[in-house]
């Protein structure tokens, strides 16, 4: 079974499409820490929560 925190996080194209940027990029922003996320053995998990608040950011005027 599948619980409700597993499903909120998202792959490197999701946050990519969110924040209009590519998978890779996430992985750089994921690198510097501007982005929180997890490694499991079939890749990498972004917090959405992270993405948001950066999405947030960008818009105030800090690009990524």
């Amino acid at each position: 079974m599948v619980s409700e925190t597993q499903i909120a996080w998202l792959t490197p194209a999701q946050a990519g499409t969110w924040l209009g940027v590519s998978a890779q990029r996430i992985r750089q922003l994921l690198d510097e820490g501007r982005l929180q996320g997890i490694r499991t053995p079939l890749g990498r998990l972004i917090d959405p929560e992270s993405v948001e608040t950066l999405a947030r950011q960008r818009k105030e005027g800090d690009r990524a």
